[in-house]
């Protein structure tokens, strides 16, 4: 997830400060649910385009958080934080199988 995130925000030019992952320790059969919180900089086109890819994505994020400040050098980049939230796939342990199958004799 969070390498899906990073790549939208390299497609529309958005510096990532910060990108940290938080697992959900609550897991259901073969998914759970992640979070992604992220510290960016971007200009107003770019954060448009970084919430628009997210939710047009084959993936379904959820953007819990947003949080947007003006940039205090550069009024016209904006510093934001975001929380996304997504259900991944996780691998199940392998059961083990037995090798061979016994018969089972009855006695008469």
């Amino acid at each position: 997830m969070a390498r899906a995130v990073s790549d939208v925000a390299d497609e529309n030019s958005v510096q990532l400060l910060a990108l940290s992952i938080r697992p959900d320790s609550a897991r259901h059969a073969r998914v759970a649910p992640v979070a992604v919180r992220l510290t960016l900089d971007a200009d107003l086109e770019g954060l448009v385009g970084l919430l628009r890819d997210l939710e047009g994505a084959d993936v379904l994020f959820a953007i819990r958080e947003l949080l947007i400040e003006r940039g205090e050098a550069e009024p016209e980049r904006l510093r934001a934080e975001l929380l996304i939230e997504a259900l991944a796939f996780v691998d199940r342990p392998s059961v083990d199988t037995p090798t061979q199958v016994h018969r089972i004799r009855w006695r008469r």
